[in-house]
């Protein structure tokens, strides 16, 4: 594990100390463990996932993975790893991404949605400015000498 953290640190562009000092450890706490080939403590994990984002947990801590995590829908994915705390962690997690795929699945129909709507409007507006345009063109006058376009009776010639 060791190891692919200090892969890291180099990927990062990083002094070591500068890697320690971002996680609060103590001077010379991650160099000693790269120098000897050991492992950190455990608890370490989280505080480095906690101040770096990108990287994969369960890459460093087991090697299955790329070193960062993968995008997915502008969201960072986790690797798949739950660390030894609570029990009821695992379920959470789970709970989680479900929820993140129900609102993946929300937002896409709402982007459908979106989409549909704008054309709607913009179909019609482009329907409001057609009927404008033919609201003024000119219509043929009546012819006053024909009754059936006046709407007036016709009379007759003795009357």
């Amino acid at each position: 594990m060791i190891n692919r953290l200090s892969k890291y640190i180099e990927f990062k562009k990083l002094s070591v100390r500068a890697f320690e000092a971002k996680i609060n450890a103590s001077d010379g706490m991650i160099r000693r463990a790269i120098k000897n080939n050991t492992d950190i403590q455990s608890k370490w994990l989280a505080v480095i996932a906690d101040n770096f984002h990108d990287i994969n947990i369960e890459w460093l801590v087991t090697g299955r993975g790329e070193m960062l995590k993968t995008e997915s829908g502008g969201c960072s994915v986790s690797s798949n790893i739950v660390l030894q705390s609570d029990p009821r962690d695992a379920e959470i997690l789970a709970a989680n991404k479900d929820t993140i795929e129900s609102q993946k699945e929300t937002i896409e129909t709402q982007r459908e949605l979106i989409s549909t709507l704008k054309q709607r409007i913009s179909d019609l507006e482009h329907g409001i400015s057609h009927s404008k345009t033919s609201a003024f063109r000119t219509v043929p006058s009546a012819d006053t000498t024909n009754p059936s376009q006046t709407g007036a009776k016709a009379k007759r010639p003795n009357e």
